[in-house]
């Protein structure tokens, strides 16, 4: 399930970065937008990212990579099953 914006601090970067999506895997998190993409490109020596991506581009993070991620509201597998009544 995609959820909207949110915080999120990996171990890579020294910086907080906004996302205006994410979705949340067994494995780890999809984060939509390409900030987060163009952070982590700089950490390699690269500035920016190719033509070829534009705002649609994703990045997928391992949980075992995320420090913490901070949304507005709390969404839980249990609120999710009863419908958000």
């Amino acid at each position: 399930m995609a959820h909207s914006a949110a915080l999120i601090k990996l171990s890579a970067l020294d910086t907080v970065v906004m996302t205006a999506n994410y979705s949340i895997e067994q494995a780890g998190i999809w984060i939509d937008g390409t900030k987060l993409a163009t952070e982590l490109k700089k950490t390699t020596g690269t500035e920016g990212l190719p033509e070829s991506f534009d705002e649609s581009a994703s990045v997928f993070i391992p949980f075992s990579k995320v420090e913490w991620l901070m949304t507005p509201d709390r969404s839980t597998n249990k609120d999710e099953a009863k419908g958000d009544d």
